[in-house]
């Protein structure tokens, strides 16, 4: 696709937030700069000028225009560089996928509470926050998962629901493996394999998401 404007992605040397922009930019086949910044350069140049001074920010046609929170960001892009019905063809559709978007973002304050913890016992106690939101995550995903002929979020295809869906199920193999369990979960594996199988995000993937359980 040939892109009418420019964007620039900044964002840290990382996953993160910034990863869900990066695969939707591959998805749509959109370039764009994927500029890593420090902590440092962070601090000293693009926190003053970020709109909540916080990763990522996305800056358009050079800066005329720049938009904040990795969700907003994800979501302008799906709303206008993707194909009709990518965010939902009708309203509450856009809803489901929002919610599932939502809800895949919700399971970053456990990983970051595990990540962060200061000592042993905070870390227990964030483990076991993390261990009951990925099982009622993962329960709720194949629940749905398992009601749907092309096993996606909505009837038409892809959407950037699936997206983030895809990135999560990657940080949790990659947190622990066990979490996906096939027999547990079969259609939210199938869905992870399927998308990870996808043409337009195939190459990145393997690159440079290394599987132990596909």
């Amino acid at each position: 696709m040939r892109a009418k404007h420019t964007y620039r992605l900044v964002y840290f040397d990382a996953e993160g937030r910034g990863e869900p922009i990066r695969l939707l930019f591959l998805y749509f086949g959109v370039p764009y700069e994927d500029l890593r910044v420090s902590k440092e350069e962070w601090a000293e140049k693009w926190k003053k000028v970020a709109p909540f001074e916080l990763a990522p920010i996305l800056e358009i046609d050079e800066g005329k225009k720049m938009l904040a929170d990795s969700v907003a960001i994800s979501r302008f892009l799906a709303k206008t560089l993707g194909p009709e019905g990518f965010i939902g063809r009708t309203k509450s559709d856009a809803a489901k996928a929002d919610a599932f978007v939502y809800s895949s973002m919700d399971l970053f304050t456990p990983f970051y509470l595990v990540k962060m913890a200061e000592d042993d016992q905070k870390r227990a106690g964030a483990l076991v926050y993390l261990t009951t939101s990925v099982s009622r995550y993962l329960r709720c995903l194949e629940k749905h998962l398992a009601t749907t002929e092309n096993n996606y979020v909505l009837p038409n295809g892809v959407t950037w629901a699936d997206i983030y869906i895809l990135f999560v199920i990657h940080i949790l193999e990659g947190m622990n493996p066990d979490f996906i369990d096939k027999e547990e979960y079969p259609h939210v594996f199938k869905h992870y394999v399927k998308m990870r199988s996808n043409p337009k995000l195939k190459d990145y993937i393997e690159e440079k998401w290394p599987s132990k359980i596909v």
